[in-house]
């Protein structure tokens, strides 16, 4: 797989072709054609995310659904932190383990939320084609992922907003 790669914080990204993902017994691998590149890549890049909330974070979102994601996300809430799961978590996910012991002694909030139910995507598509709804209107750009480095790098200026997608891989 064509990526963006970096052995550093703050070193060089140079886009590189990577061994393809190999799924585990149950999982799968999903062609990515487009993503975001956003200020959380940016941190990723420069080495912040150990401490960039200064004692946590005052709310947290998990809409990946796996035991891992669920935990960490809990897991890195400051004291009275807010954790919120969206969508159902399936199959062997659907029971992950809660950091019990820091829910308490932190006095934290988890809150789950169902979503949009997959029935609605529908209704959702049609206020989108009768342009009552403009997911369009939240891309600033789209970029190709050789241009990504440079975006990447320059993320700290906030010239702009808006959403940038990497779309030509």
């Amino acid at each position: 797989m064509k990526a963006a790669f970096y052995e550093e914080f703050c070193g060089p990204i140079t886009i590189q072709q990577l061994p393809d993902p190999v799924p585990t017994k149950r999982g799968v691998v999903i062609r990515v054609e487009a993503t975001g590149l956003c200020r959380s890549d940016w941190h990723g890049w420069m080495g912040h995310d150990p401490d960039i909330t200064n004692g946590g974070a005052h709310v947290s979102i998990d809409a990946l659904g796996s035991h891992e994601t669920c935990f960490n996300s809990i897991s890195s809430l400051r004291k009275q932190g807010k954790h919120i799961q969206i969508g159902l978590m399936v199959t062997e996910e659907s029971n992950p383990p809660i950091p019990m012991d820091k829910v308490i002694a932190n006095e934290l909030e988890i809150l789950g939320s169902h979503g949009i139910q997959a029935w609605e995507y529908g209704r959702m598509l049609g206020m989108i084609e009768k342009g009552k709804l403009h997911p369009e209107k939240l891309i600033r750009k789209t970029i190709s992922l050789e241009e990504a480095p440079t975006e990447l790098v320059n993320m700290n200026s906030f010239k702009e907003t808006g959403i940038t997608v990497i779309n030509k891989l």
